[in-house]
């Protein structure tokens, strides 16, 4: 199972490690009042009222320094905008540019370039970021790029290969629920849609099961398999 999570944010301060699970209220990973949360406001708003995708303009730079901080960020504030959480669901376009600070997207040639392949890749680190991506192809460059680039033959993966793959789609769906949690948008349709366009040899009610445990058993942010 990959490590995935919010590890990568050291010094950011989030809500105590392990969760109430008494609580009526979400799971927040930033806690209310957090100034990434306000900041965030105007382009939420913006979003809110406008049609079509959210797009993130992808620079030159941020692909070679794999900074994927932004839509990191981004995640992490729309859980307090949750009557969002809904339309920004595989609502986020990449368009990564061709020139640093030109609006000159590149065309569809994106998906062989290996550094903007890794930059998909690192960006999963926050599992459930994969339920915001518009783009299948990208969605499965977060998976499993590490795997794809390590063999000849990307159409075939060997049985240690697919249990990997297959635990990852399993850990971005259990943080999706977990994600969504008390916020008011049951994301069972998505999840199911996320099963069924890769194959996945487990159901939303084993997703659901893992999520009960492990929200009785108290959450960890940074691995909900790893609870109190």
């Amino acid at each position: 199972m990959r490590d995935v999570g919010i590890h990568q944010f050291p010094n950011l301060p989030l809500l105590n490690k392990f969760m109430d699970h008494s609580s009526k209220k979400p799971l927040y990973i930033l806690p209310p009042g957090h100034p990434i949360i306000e900041q965030w406001r105007p382009t939420f708003e913006q979003f809110e009222n406008a049609k079509g995708d959210m797009v993130f303009q992808a620079e030159p730079s941020d692909i070679q320094q794999a900074n994927v901080i932004k839509i990191q960020l981004m995640v992490m504030a729309l859980q307090h905008y949750p009557r969002l959480i809904e339309k920004m669901v595989f609502g986020v376009r990449f368009d990564f540019n061709l020139v640093e600070g030109i609006d000159m997207a590149r065309s569809e040639d994106w998906k062989k370039d290996p550094a903007i392949r890794q930059w998909l890749f690192k960006m999963s680190e926050m599992a459930q970021i994969i339920f915001f991506v518009k783009d299948s192809t990208a969605r499965f460059f977060m998976i499993a790029d590490d795997i794809m680039s390590s063999i000849k033959d990307q159409t075939f993966f060997d049985e240690k290969q697919q249990h990997t793959i297959v635990g990852r789609f399993f850990t971005s769906c259990l943080y999706f629920l977990i994600y969504c949690h008390n916020t008011g948008f049951q994301p069972d349709h998505y999840i199911d849609a996320l099963i069924a366009e890769h194959d996945m040899p487990f159901g939303i009610g084993e997703v659901k099961a893992a999520y009960t445990d492990a929200i009785q058993k108290g959450f960890d942010w940074k691995n909900p398999y790893k609870n109190s």
